[in-house]
């Protein structure tokens, strides 16, 4: 599956599961992460000044600033504190990290 699918699918599939769970914040999180990957000016409401890879092609931006959004692993307050483990939990959460590192990956091969 190419990357920018999988990384849709995994951003769809944990999107339901906090809309499910009665979780509408990260579900506009991950919503928001969505919407990068189809725009045409993908960064230009992201937040980290240090990341501008204007010399990129679009489709690498668009996996760059949706893997930035999507990030939501680790410290306080993160996704990982918001629920107790469960099998669905364990399941999206684990896809999301994987896409993410593959996306990352591809745009740094990209240039």
């Amino acid at each position: 599956m190419e990357i920018k699918e999988k990384l849709g699918e995994s951003l769809n599939n944990i999107s339901e599961f906090a809309e499910d769970s009665g979780l509408t914040d990260w579900h506009t999180v991950f919503k928001k992460a969505l919407s990068k990957l189809t725009s045409n000016e993908p960064g230009q409401d992201y937040y980290n000044p240090k990341i501008h890879p204007d010399n990129y092609p679009l489709f690498s931006r668009q996996l760059l600033f949706a893997a930035c959004c999507a990030w939501v692993f680790d410290g306080m307050g993160s996704w990982n504190d918001t629920l107790n483990s469960t099998e669905q939990y364990d399941r999206v959460s684990e896809d999301l990290y994987d896409s993410i590192i593959q996306a990352i990956i591809a745009v740094v091969n990209s240039y």
